[in-house]
């Protein structure tokens, strides 16, 4: 959920300035379907922005990129993933 003290685009340029390795874009046919921003502090990993566009949910794109994401941590060697709904 988007609160009204978050501002999408300052949190994404922020985001490619820093750790842009962890913010992922799903796209089919060139077409942007979903993102997922994630984190690692050292310690745990964290999930943030993370969406699917309404016309591809439930059709297993979140998954893909979310389990695409969990591996990334995995590699840097993230033992625990936290998100908040």
């Amino acid at each position: 959920m988007v609160r009204n003290w978050n501002n999408p685009n300052f949190d994404i340029q922020r985001k490619l300035n820093f750790q842009k390795e962890l913010f992922f874009v799903g796209l089919l046919n060139d077409e942007i379907i979903a993102t997922a921003m994630f984190g690692y502090d050292g310690h745990r990993g964290w999930l943030n922005y993370f969406v699917v566009l309404p016309n591809f949910q439930k059709l297993g794109f979140g998954k893909q990129l979310m389990t695409f994401g969990e591996m990334a941590l995995i590699e840097k060697g993230c033992p625990k993933l936290m998100f908040k709904l």
